[in-house]
């Protein structure tokens, strides 16, 4: 946690899980491997999300019984600034939905803040980023295309702080003293990534870099 205070980990039961064999064909003599492994159709491990104390001491389970331990997947975890709440990001096995989930970090308690979905796939895009104001940064493709948004703790969209028939690719950071957001798109041509800078009121979008091809910024 952001103040060192608690350890936010999943557990993994392997149990349900086939073995798979397969040849290390590497040394001079080749070995046969098994381990746990599931392929497709095949039970996945059931995962567990705790909460313990950076000293040790009882664990906190989430409380994650919506979601069948068999169709599970934890695809993310991170801690709001306050070290009060995990966030999660829990998707079914076909990845058509993905839910972030805010945990309580010392009952458990489960509340889901938003869902993600589609009629094929949805991608993980990784934590929220939070803002001074309460309000988070949120990757989605809920457009179609992949965007920005900015969202209320609640999960009520506050807006798109990016739109259009472009792509949104990596967030290099946030000047909230200044109310900017600095990002890499393909916007000129999809073949290349430029950085941009946007207001978050989607004001000024101004593209950083001039020459043609892949650029990034640190």
């Amino acid at each position: 946690s952001p103040d060192s205070q608690r350890v936010a980990f999943l557990q993994l039961d392997e149990r349900p899980v086939p073995t798979y064999s397969i040849v290390d064909h590497v040394p001079s003599t080749p070995t046969v491997e098994v381990g746990p492994y599931p392929r497709a159709g095949e039970p996945n491990p059931i995962v567990r999300l705790g909460v313990v104390a950076a000293t040790g001491g009882n664990v906190s389970w989430s409380n994650l019984d919506a979601y069948p331990a068999a169709d599970r997947l934890i695809v993310d975890v991170s801690w709001h600034p306050d070290s009060r709440a995990v966030f999660t990001q829990v998707q079914n096995r076909e990845q058509t939905w993905l839910d972030l989930v805010r945990v309580d970090a010392g009952t458990g308690r489960t509340t889901r803040v938003l869902r993600e979905t589609t009629r094929a796939w949805v991608e993980p895009y990784g934590a929220p980023t939070w803002l001074a104001d309460g309000t988070f940064l949120w990757v989605s493709a809920r457009s179609g295309y992949k965007h920005l948004y900015r969202i209320r703790p609640d999960g009520t969209v506050v807006g798109a702080v990016t739109s259009g028939a472009w792509e949104w690719r990596t967030l290099y950071g946030v000047d909230e003293r200044r109310g900017v957001v600095y990002f890499s798109a393909g916007i000129r041509r999809h073949v290349d990534t430029d950085v941009f800078r946007i207001r978050l009121d989607r004001s000024e979008l101004t593209r950083l870099t001039a020459t043609p091809g892949t650029h990034a910024a640190r």
